[in-house]
């Protein structure tokens, strides 16, 4: 099974984010988030 992590950084365009997690989602891999200050 794939695993990604996604970085998201403040000021990052949200629904730019969620479009790619979903993507990422409904091909089959696992995805994490995390946030950096």
């Amino acid at each position: 099974m794939l695993h990604v992590l996604v970085p998201l950084a403040q000021g990052c365009e949200e629904l730019e984010a969620i479009t790619i997690m979903d993507l990422l989602v409904r091909a089959g891999i696992d995805v994490t988030t995390c946030g950096l200050d």
